[in-house]
């Protein structure tokens, strides 16, 4: 049985031995309390915390930034959960950093290390759109190269590409083994024989390799320039250039590809590119970049030769252009601002085409400004919180539901409960991801009102279960206490809140609570039977971070067989209010205080970024419809949330339009993680102040978080 003060308490004495050196203890929380009773003989000199900056509380004096340095002290240990580890350690940064004092979690981690900016400054972050159009003013002509400078694929490396072909086709009886390796053999071999080769061209080797008919190369070769066409877009910031260069220049294009002009042309038109003079293709020129295809541009034309060549690469563009007498301006694509950003650390960890396209889809949206790490030292900064959704919620929650819906398939339950406010998304994009993927046998799925509050009040049956309901923290008085869990107003006074207080008025007006949860039961039990999930034999149950407590108490309500199904699923002490539920979680069911993955740090911002346009539930009417609680936030923050789950829905649009097949992949978490981990403001600089300054409410504990006191 997990028991997180004991956990606590373990870690702390297994990683600070010195019982002698000055520590203080950041955090006056619940946990806090518990700890320091129990380490007694450590030198523990004060407390600290974000608001409360004098007093005592736990036999400990609560200390300022002056009175740590009056004590001598050089380690501060943070006790709180890893969700806002990150938002207190860069409260104390500044601090801690110039006075050199050690910054350390319950397990002794140097969150200096943890949480230091991962920040890289090179030459090209000091050029920006001025430098670019100032290099072209004195220049009559202007070229481009067209891949990774004009278009941009939808995923990380060209030959994702071919992956993508394997996989459509793969079921193919007479279909080509291993596709995207003799793919990548025969293009290599082309060259080898001193060619600069149309795609045809590669075909035909590709039949010379395999012997396959005719038919069977045609269709490989149809589906790859399909594919081709549906994973290329604008590099939309260049294409605003390149619309402002053609009216005050002339334009051409010039590439390096196997693609002739002719289909080029039409990936161009389709992407917004209109009015260059003509393209130079290496496959049909003969030569390529580095071996004459400039020549062969300013042979046509001399006055070519007052030419700048803008492109990506630094020999194909930026030697071979300068060797033909052009001037070049090179600037990064989005893999080199990858390599050369603070989320470079992810390169090396995309293994499945999932992962490559994600992060394909992230490089085009954070770096389709080829300027973006302008003065930032590799750190983006981000000032919509649009990107905030789409670059780091997004893939998290689309891997999320690709698991979700892989998983529920596999029980076979027969129907799905979304239940509000964290499922309202979630019920959306998994409903997308399975139209798109063409899965059939995925149940359907249905969006009920539920909450914690509304659930435990409904499953309470007797003095025991009011005793539980009434034991779970509140910050508020006696009397709001019972008017939260019960929607009860006592006809007395209560002062303070103290246990004995709360227990005497629990046993003395038992018989009215248990009525009026009679009330909320039955009036609960109707609006499952009118949306029809009392007949379901199997059901799902989706949750996001949770314990299991709404869950079970449906699962008390129903007598049907539940399988909970949540992004992560949190251990806690009241196992017996969860030992009758199934549940298998996306992360692994940890502590808080021990799970090693960024969404830990983050959940609360993702839990508020996931919920419905609606208040929390606070209980079914007797005519069926639910009743919210007083709603806490402004218009404005709904309708920011609302346009940041459009987000998400986009990204699980694409992936699951662009991927022929994600539930055939083994869904990891390594990259999604990680992405969400770039929220940090050691590797990003988010400038959003509406989104930053939002809260979240939890009106059970009648609590609230500041997701971003960073």
């Amino acid at each position: 049985m997990y028991n997180q003060e004991e956990y606590i308490y373990t870690e702390f004495k297994e990683n600070y031995t010195d019982v002698k050196e000055p520590i203080v203890i950041y955090g006056i929380g619940v946990d806090a309390g518990k700890l320091i009773p129990r380490i007694q003989e450590y030198n523990i000199v004060g407390l600290m915390d974000g608001k409360q900056k004098s007093g005592e509380i736990y036999g400990k004096v609560i200390v300022d930034y002056k009175e740590v340095l009056e004590l001598n002290v050089k380690k501060i240990v943070i006790v709180a959960r890893p969700a806002i580890l990150g938002m207190i350690y860069h409260r104390i940064e500044k601090f801690t950093s110039e006075n050199n004092i050690f910054v350390g979690d319950v397990r002794g981690r140097n969150l200096a290390e943890i949480f230091c900016n991962h920040e890289n400054d090179i030459p090209y972050f000091h050029k920006n759109w001025c430098d670019l159009k100032s290099a072209c003013e004195s220049h009559d002509i202007v070229t481009f190269d067209i891949f990774d400078t004009l278009l941009v694929r939808k995923t990380m490396f060209p030959k994702d590409i071919f992956e993508i072909v394997e996989a459509a086709l793969i079921k193919a009886v007479d279909g080509i083994q291993e596709f995207a390796r003799i793919r990548i053999k025969a293009e290599d071999n082309c060259y080898k024989k001193g060619m600069n080769p149309t795609i045809y061209q590669i075909y035909d080797e590709i039949g010379d390799m395999t012997e396959c008919s005719k038919d069977v190369l045609l269709r490989y070769l149809d589906k790859e320039i399909k594919t081709e066409k549906k994973f290329l877009c604008a590099r939309k910031s260049m294409l605003k250039f390149f619309d402002e260069i053609k009216e005050k220049k002339q334009v051409y294009l010039i590439s390096d590809m196997y693609l002739p002009s002719v289909i080029l042309k039409d990936i161009l038109q389709e992407c917004g590119y209109t009015g260059y003079k003509d393209i130079y293709v290496s496959c049909e020129q003969g030569y390529s970049k580095s071996d004459g295809l400039f020549e062969k541009f300013i042979e046509q034309d001399t006055r070519r030769k007052n030419a700048i060549h803008i492109g990506d690469n630094e020999n194909a563009d930026g030697r071979s252009a300068e060797n033909a007498g052009l001037d070049v301006f090179l600037i990064m694509n989005k893999m080199e601002m990858l390599e050369n950003s603070s989320y470079n650390v992810i390169i090396d960890k995309a293994e499945a085409l999932l992962d490559r396209v994600s992060i394909g889809l992230f490089c085009n949206r954070a770096f389709d400004n080829p300027f973006a790490l302008y003065g930032t030292k590799g750190k983006l900064r981000i000032e919509d919180f649009r990107d905030i959704a789409y670059l780091f919620i997004a893939p998290e929650i689309l891997y999320f539901s690709c698991w979700l819906i892989k998983n529920i398939i596999e029980s076979k339950c027969d129907c799905v409960i979304y239940p509000s406010r964290d499922a309202f998304v979630l019920q959306k994009i998994c409903s997308v991801i399975s139209k798109n993927q063409k899965i059939m046998d995925f149940p359907e799925g249905k969006y009920i009102y539920a909450s914690r509050r509304a659930l435990y009040a409904a499953s309470t049956f007797e003095q025991r279960d009011i005793d539980f309901v009434l034991s779970h923290e509140y910050r508020g008085s006696i009397l709001g206490l019972f008017e939260n869990r019960f929607n009860l107003r006592l006809p007395e006074s209560a002062e303070g809140y103290d246990w004995d207080t709360i227990m005497k008025l629990a046993v003395k007006y038992s018989s009215w609570i248990l009525e009026r949860c009679l009330e909320e039961r039955t009036n609960y039990l109707n609006y499952l039977k009118k949306n029809d999930i009392h007949t379901k034999k199997k059901l799902a149950f989706i949750d996001f971070v949770a314990a299991g407590t709404i869950q079970n108490g449906m699962r008390k309500l129903l007598q049907n067989e539940l399988q909970g199904f949540y992004f992560l699923k949190r251990n806690t002490e009241d196992i017996e209010r969860e030992n009758n539920i199934n549940v298998v979680s996306f992360y692994p069911p940890k502590g808080d205080f021990e799970l090693d993955v960024n969404i830990y740090r983050f959940y609360l911002f993702f839990e508020l970024m996931l919920t419905s346009p609606e208040a929390t539930l606070n209980h079914i009417s007797e005519d069926l419809r639910p009743v919210f609680f007083q709603e806490k936030r402004s218009r404005e923050e709904i309708d920011m949330v609302m346009e940041m789950q459009e987000e998400m829905l986009q990204f699980a649009e694409e992936i699951s339009n662009l991927h022929p097949s994600i539930l055939s992949e083994c869904i990891k978490k390594t990259i999604p993680d990680m992405l969400v981990g770039f929220i940090g403001k050691e590797y990003t600089d988010i400038e959003c102040e509406k989104m930053m300054s939002m809260v979240l409410t939890d009106e059970y504990f009648s609590r609230t978080f500041n997701i971003f006191d960073r």
